[in-house]
């Protein structure tokens, strides 16, 4: 038996597509966006707290891979996303934004 948490319509956000799901007895997709991952936000709020990449890389813990695929626009974990938002003190929103590559 279900719960109705999944009986609802489902938004799930990965970090390459925002996929609609609703739940009719099967999970099906009804919609599929091209999505890319920006973090201008991020590059902002580091300049404005007068912090390099570095200095983030070595208060959040995470590898310099991690701001190699960041500073390429690429998708990164969302643990590695965590550790950012806590040493900032923000929200991932405040980070990470969401582009639609379709232009929809």
């Amino acid at each position: 038996r279900m719960n109705s948490f999944f009986r609802e319509n489902i938004l799930i956000y990965n970090l390459k597509y925002a996929i609609l799901i609703q739940n009719c007895g099967k999970h099906r997709i009804i919609r599929r966006n091209a999505m890319s991952v920006c973090y201008d936000k991020l590059w902002k709020i580091l300049i404005d707290r007068k912090m390099n990449r570095t200095d983030l890389k070595e208060m959040a813990g995470i590898s310099f891979n991690v701001l190699a695929k960041m500073g390429k626009g690429e998708t990164v974990s969302l643990e590695s996303l965590r550790k950012i938002c806590i040493v900032l003190d923000c929200n991932i929103g405040d980070i990470i934004e969401f582009i639609n590559e379709t232009g929809k």
